[in-house]
């Protein structure tokens, strides 16, 4: 099975990142691309992974991990659990991947002061 390839989300649209997310999730799962849709509910997947293929419970753990190293984000345990559909994870992951960390941002400014 091919891995998707790493991708900085700052640099796409909101169309290849649903592509990128949905391969993932459908990676993890086994399934084909084609039937995993923004509007997905995360659980159903995992409860029909469960049935067809006999997965653990370690699926959306597996998932979580694979969005944040594919797409270098951070997805705290407590939110992917919140994530209900496919859409959900790609929200939260749009909206967390283009803010600046506080430390990168302030070592920056610190850095910019001592420079001048």
């Amino acid at each position: 099975m091919n891995k998707p390839s790493s991708t900085k989300i700052e640099s796409i649209g909101r169309e290849e990142l649903e592509r990128r997310v949905v391969e993932i999730i459908s990676a993890n799962l086994c399934i084909e691309a084609g039937e995993v849709r923004p509007a997905s509910s995360l659980q159903d997947l995992l409860a029909r992974s469960f049935k067809d293929l006999g997965a653990d419970s370690l699926d959306l753990y597996s998932i979580t991990m694979d969005l944040e190293d594919e797409l270098g984000v951070q997805i705290p345990d407590r939110e992917a659990q919140k994530f209900a559909t496919v859409a959900d994870a790609v929200e939260f992951i749009g909206a967390h991947a283009r803010r600046p960390t506080l430390s990168t941002h302030g070592s920056r400014q610190r850095e910019i002061k001592r420079s001048a």
